[in-house]
């Protein structure tokens, strides 16, 4: 049996940087999810933007305003996660990740979220602190994306005819408790709190525009 086939002392930072590529998986499904959903469908795409840059780009005022909303040094972090993820990918082609990792950490440090973490690290010295601080800051990313690109009340109501399943499940609440408004608007109010994480304030609004009032 051969045992050797293994760099044992590389392994650490090779599990973890899986972990970072895997959270770099589900962010950009997040992304691609979040742009098929908004109604702003003229999302750009320059060739050789990442979906986090292009996607900023296409909000608000463009990249920097936008990206000022959501946070420089979540972005930033994102930014070089994404480059030790295409390195490690791309192993072969011997990518750089081209990030000064200390000046970033140094910025880290200085924040009052983050600040306990020990984290980014060099490529080679990736942890369990890059793991968790990267977890944390597409967290922050997509929370504050959802605020910032909030779509206006009209959009919302007309989000959910243009979606299949939104349709579906709006037909099927008029149906139910037509000729009972109170409850007709309170299945509306769960509907969009299930949909969309609405609140009761918030709802108002879009309920009013849906029943036409």
């Amino acid at each position: 049996m051969k045992v050797d086939a293994v760099n044992l002392e590389a392994l650490s930072a090779q599990i973890s940087q899986y972990h970072v590529v895997s959270v770099h998986q589900q962010f950009e499904l997040f992304l691609r999810e979040f742009r098929s959903e908004h109604p702003n469908s003229n999302w750009e795409k320059v060739q050789g933007d990442d979906l986090l840059k292009s996607t900023l780009q296409s909000l608000g005022d463009g990249y920097a305003a936008t990206g000022a909303l959501v946070g420089r040094l979540e972005v930033d972090v994102a930014d070089y996660y994404r480059r030790v993820r295409n390195k490690f990918v791309h192993a072969l082609e011997e990518k750089e990740v081209l990030v000064n990792a200390e000046e970033l950490r140094s910025r880290v440090h200085e924040s009052a979220g983050y600040d306990r973490i020990l984290a980014p690290n060099e490529y080679a010295a990736i942890g369990l602190d890059d793991f968790v601080l990267f977890t944390r800051v597409t967290k922050q990313i997509g929370l504050r994306l959802c605020s910032v690109a909030r779509p206006t009340d009209q959009e919302i109501a007309e989000m959910l005819s243009a979606k299949e399943d939104h349709r579906r499940s709006l037909n099927r609440v008029v149906r139910r408790f037509r000729g009972e408004p109170e409850r007709l608007t309170n299945a509306l109010a769960t509907l969009l709190r299930s949909t969309f994480s609405l609140g009761t304030h918030e709802s108002e609004p879009i309920i009013g525009l849906i029943l036409g009032r």
